[in-house]
C-alpha cells in the first residue's frame, strides 16, 4: 500500500487523540455546559474525489469508480484493471482462435486461447498460426511395399523412395525401388537376400510352341544368372526318315528327288521313309504294238507277225541288194515262217534326237532346237534357250533365261511386264543392328557374324551404311549398350561384326536397348543420315527383358512415328527382329503386326541368317538401284 499522504496521518493520528482530550477537559470542567456527545469531531473517511475524514481500513477500494473509497488518497490501489474492462488472449491466425476475458475485482481472470498454435502438419493449413502453409516440412522417407522379408540396407535392389509436401498432401513414394517376382537374372529381384532364388521361370516349359513330332517341350533351369532349356528338342528341315522332323503334324511331306528307269526320268516322293512312286516310265514286256515297251532300243523284237504284214523299222536298214544303209528308215515284211524279214530301205525322216542319221544327210544328230518356255519368251528378261542333240540326247538348255523374283536391276526379272514392282523406294539405307552379346548367344554369335558376312559381301561400292549396337552395357553406370562400331563402309562394318562376342551382362534390357535405338535423342550420336532410311535389325533369344520399366507400347510408339533422320512425316522405321518366335507376342506392336518382319533364330546356322538377311533386305529399290545384288 503506498505512504498515506500528510493530511491524512494527521487525521489518523487527530482521530485517535481527539476523543482522549476532551475527556480530559470534561472532568477538568472545561467544557461545561456541554454534553459529551456534542463536544466529538467527526472524522469518518468520505469516498470521494477527492476523499474527505480519515482512512477507513475497512472500507474496500473499488476498482469500477475512480475515486477514492478508503480516504487512502489513493485511486484504484491495489487493481490490475477496470472492472468490465475487455483483454484478448491468442491469435485468430491460421487454425488459432483467441479468448475474451472481463475484468472482476481490478483481476483479469486466466484467460486461455480456445486454440492454440500446434506443430505444423501436411494439411493445406496453418498449424502453427505463423500466417504460412505446411512450411519447413522436411522431405520424408516412404515405403509402399507390403512383403515383410524385404530387405534395404543397401544390399539389394530396393531402395526406399522420398515423400514431399505438396499442396496439403504427401506426394507419391518417389524413388522407391520395390521388389520384383525372382527371374533368373543374377539379380535379387525380390530383395531376400538371396540371387536367383526360385525365379519364377524355373521348372516352366521352354523350347517349341507346341509338342508335335519329334518336337519335345523342355524344362527352364536357371544356372548362372542364365535361364536354359533343358531336354528340348527343335524342329529341323523335313527328311525321309519317317518322322515328323518339322513338328507340323505330317510325316515326310513334300519331299521329292529325280529318278530315272531305263526309260527315262522322272521323279518320286517320300512316304514313310521310303522313296516311292517314280514318274519315270518303267519298262514292260514288249508286246507288238509298234513301240518300244522295254526300252532296249528296239519295238517288237520277238513278236510273231501276220505273213504280209508291213512293218517300219530302224535298225540294220539294208538296200535292196542287202547292203547295209544305215541312215533313214525301212520296211520289214512279216514273212510267211511268221518272222519279220530285212528292213529294206524305204526313206527318210525328219532328223531326230536318236544317234541315228534320219535324214540320211551324212551327220548323226548334231542338230540344235530351241528349249525352255515358248509363253515367256520375250517378255522381260526371259528368252529361249539352245540345246544340242549328241549320241541321241539332248545337252543343257544353253542361252535359256526363266522367270525369277524381282530384284531392284531395272529389268523384269519375273517377266510379268512390270519392272522391279513391289520394292520399296529407298535408294540409300542406314542400317542398325542391335544385337544381345550375353552369354546365352554363344551359340548364335558366330553363325550370326558368319552369315551377316557372307550376305554383306553383295553390298561393296554402294551407298548403304552399317552401323553394330550390343547390349547389354553396364547397368551400375545407367549405360544400356555400347556403341561398337557407328555407320560405316561394309569392309568396315564385317571387321567389326567378325570380331562381335558373348561376353556380356546376364540380365538383357531388350526393350531399352530398342526404344533407346528408335529415339531421335540418339544417346549414342549414331551418325544417321538425312538423305537415308533407316532400318533397324534387332537380334536377342531372350524374352523381352527391362532395366528402366520400359513398355513394348512404348518402343512402338518410337517406331511408328520415325523421328530419325531421313524420314518424313508419317513415316515409320524399317525395323526387324530376330528372335525365338515362342517371344514373337512380346514384339508384335514393334513391328506393326506384321508376322513376316519377326523370324526365328533357332537353329544357328550361318546360310539361314543370310537367307533371312535377304528377306529384310530385298525389297530395297531406287530407280533400278538397290543395296544388294540378285538374292
Amino acid at each position: 500500500m503506498a505512504s498515506e499522504p500528510s493530511s491524512n496521518k494527521f487525521r489518523s493520528s487527530a482521530r485517535f487523540r481527539f476523543p482522549v482530550l476532551v475527556a480530559m477537559a470534561v472532568s477538568a470542567g472545561l467544557f461545561s455546559g456541554c454534553s459529551e456527545e456534542d463536544s466529538l469531531v467527526d472524522v469518518s473517511c468520505r469516498p470521494g474525489d477527492p476523499a474527505s475524514g480519515q482512512y477507513d481500513k475497512d472500507l474496500p477500494e473499488l476498482c469500477s469508480n475512480d475515486i477514492d473509497d478508503n480516504c487512502d488518497g489513493q485511486v484504484n490501489e491495489g487493481c490490475d484493471c477496470r472492472d468490465g474492462e475487455i483483454s484478448t488472449c491468442g491469435t485468430d491466425v491460421g487454425i488459432c482462435e483467441s479468448k475474451t476475458v472481463a475484468c472482476v475485482n481490478g483481476k483479469f481472470p486466466d484467460c486461455v486461447p480456445r486454440y492454440g498454435p500446434r506443430d505444423e502438419a501436411c494439411n493445406g493449413v496453418d498449424d502453427d498460426c505463423d500466417g504460412e502453409i505446411d512450411e519447413g516440412l522436411a522431405p520424408r522417407e516412404c515405403w509402399s511395399g507390403t512383403y515383410y522379408d524385404v530387405i534395404l540396407d543397401g544390399s539389394t535392389p530396393c531402395r526406399k523412395g522420398v515423400q514431399s509436401c505438396e499442396n496439403g498432401r504427401w506426394s507419391d513414394c518417389v524413388g522407391e525401388v520395390l521388389p520384383q517376382d525372382e527371374q533368373c537374372n543374377g539379380r535379387d529381384d525380390d530383395c531376400n537376400g538371396e540371387v536367383d532364388d526360385d525365379p519364377v521361370s524355373e521348372g516352366a516349359p521352354c523350347g517349341p510352341a507346341v509338342e508335335a513330332g519329334q518336337c519335345l517341350r523342355g524344362t527352364q533351369r536357371c544356372h548362372g544368372g542364365e535361364s536354359i532349356c533343358i531336354g528340348a528338342v527343335f524342329s529341323e528341315t523335313e527328311a525321309c526318315d519317317a518322322i515328323d522332323n518339322d513338328c507340323d503334324g505330317q510325316i515326310d511331306e513334300d519331299l521329292y528327288r529325280p529318278c530315272s528307269t531305263a526309260c527315262g526320268e522322272g521323279v518320286e516322293h517320300c512316304s514313310l521313309g521310303r522313296w516311292i512312286g517314280c514318274t519315270a516310265q518303267t519298262p514292260q514286256v514288249e508286246i507288238c504294238d509298234g513301240f518300244d515297251n522295254n526300252c532296249d532300243g528296239e519295238a517288237d523284237e520277238g513278236c510273231p507277225c501276220i505273213a504280209g504284214s508291213i512293218l517300219p523299222c530302224f535298225k540294220d536298214v539294208v538296200d535292196a541288194a542287202g547292203n547295209p544303209v544305215d541312215c533313214g528308215y525301212g520296211l520289214a515284211q512279216c514273212l510267211a515262217s511268221g518272222d519279220y524279214g530285212p528292213c529294206v530301205f524305204a526313206g527318210t525322216t525328219v532328223e531326230v534326237c536318236n544317234n541315228r542319221d534320219d535324214d540320211c544327210d551324212g551327220t548323226v544328230d548334231g542338230f540344235t532346237a530351241q528349249c525352255g518356255d515358248p509363253t515367256s519368251d520375250g517378255v522381260g528378261v526371259c528368252r529361249l534357250g539352245t540345246a544340242t542333240c549328241e549320241a541321241g540326247n539332248w545337252g543343257d538348255c544353253a542361252g535359256v533365261v526363266t522367270p525369277a523374283d524381282e530384284v531392284c536391276d531395272g529389268l523384269d526379272n519375273d517377266c510379268d511386264g512390270l519392272v522391279d514392282e513391289d520394292l520399296d523406294p529407298h535408294g540409300k539405307v542406314d542400317m542398325l543392328f542391335v544385337i544381345d552379346d550375353s552369354p546365352s548367344m554363344c551359340p548364335y554369335t558366330q553363325a550370326l557374324a558368319l552369315g551377316i558376312s557372307q550376305y554383306l559381301d553383295d553390298f561393296r561400292g554402294t551407298e548403304h551404311r552399317f552401323a553394330l549396337l550390343a547390349f547389354p552395357g553396364d547397368e551400375d553406370s545407367n549405360v544400356i549398350a555400347k556403341l561398337v562400331l557407328n555407320l560405316s563402309d561394309v569392309d568396315t562394318f564385317l571387321t567389326s561384326v567378325q570380331g562381335l562376342g558373348c561376353g556380356g551382362g546376364g540380365w538383357e534390357p531388350s526393350y531399352d536397348a530398342f526404344k533407346q535405338a528408335l529415339d531421335p535423342a540418339n544417346v549414342y550420336h549414331i551418325n544417321w543420315r538425312a538423305d537415308a532410311y533407316p532400318y533397324v535389325v534387332f537380334v536377342t533369344d531372350e524374352p523381352a527383358q527391362t532395366w528402366y520399366n520400359v513398355t513394348e507400347s512404348a518402343v512402338a510408339s518410337k517406331a511408328a512415328a520415325c523421328g530419325l533422320p531421313g524420314c518424313s512425316p508419317g513415316d515409320r522405321v524399317e525395323d526387324f527382329v530376330v528372335t525365338n518366335l515362342n517371344y514373337s507376342s512380346q514384339y508384335d506392336q514393334i513391328i506393326y503386326g506384321q508376322m513376316d518382319r519377326i523370324y526365328e533364330i533357332e537353329p544357328p546356322q550361318a546360310d539361314r541368317y543370310t537367307g533371312i538377311l535377304r528377306q529384310i533386305f530385298t525389297n530395297v529399290c531406287y530407280g533400278g538401284q538397290a543395296g544388294s545384288a540378285s538374292p
